[in-house]
């Protein structure tokens, strides 16, 4: 039950914060968040059910290079992934009342609930409990990250198509990046990427939580 436990906790942790920073109670938005979350999982079944269908495209990777790796994390992963994530953020978005909270909300959302049934289902299953920690440090913040960053993109008013496929790029490329390195065995930059992933994604998701309690 630890390992279970674990694999959860970022998101006991993340409503514990949203039920206390929470300030408008919005019935109708928190509805939209659960169907978000639930969403965000049944997509991390079905990208993973694509994944080893385009899998079979990429054969030994590794022996072809570190750019071969990233082709395939881009193009056989990532932009599966991050291209779900973006395309529900989207469409629980495209009214015009929506506000830019309620954006960054869905992004962080869709992706939370992605991130959980993945690290519960594919992983923390099947390897134990180190995964579990290891992943709580690595593979969910960098899922977290990744919205949040779109988030940042669609809430921007200008160049509004240009942003949103920013929202898109930007995401899958950082997604990429990290596949990448875990393909290839690249140790070092494993350690100083996961670093990276973390300060990053804590910093953002502060300044954002901060942000949340300033009335638009």
């Amino acid at each position: 039950m630890l390992k279970y436990f674990i694999a959860v906790l970022p998101a006991i942790i993340i409503l514990i914060l949203y039920l206390i920073f929470d300030k408008d109670k919005n019935r109708n938005k928190n509805i939209k968040l659960i169907i978000l979350f639930i969403l965000g999982g049944i997509g991390s079944y079905l990208c993973y059910r694509i994944e080893m269908r385009t899998g079979g495209y990429f054969p030994k990777i590794k022996t072809y290079g570190y750019m071969a790796s990233l082709f395939y994390a881009v193009f056989g992963v990532a932009i599966f992934e991050e291209g779900y994530k973006w395309f529900f953020t989207n469409v629980f978005s495209i009214r015009k009342q929506c506000s830019k909270l309620e954006i960054m909300e869905y992004a962080f959302v869709v992706s939370l609930g992605f991130a959980i049934y993945e690290n519960v289902v594919f992983y923390v299953a099947k390897y134990g409990v180190d995964v579990a920690v290891s992943r709580l440090f690595t593979a969910i913040p960098l899922h977290l990250l990744c919205a949040i960053i779109m988030g940042m993109f669609l809430i921007k008013d200008s160049k509004k198509i240009i942003n949103n496929i920013l929202a898109l790029v930007v995401p899958t490329m950082i997604h990429a990046l990290y596949n990448s390195f875990l393909y290839m065995k690249i140790d070092s930059l494993n350690i100083y990427g996961y670093l990276v992933i973390v300060i990053v994604t804590f910093y953002i998701f502060y300044k954002y939580v901060k942000i949340r309690l300033i009335k638009e």
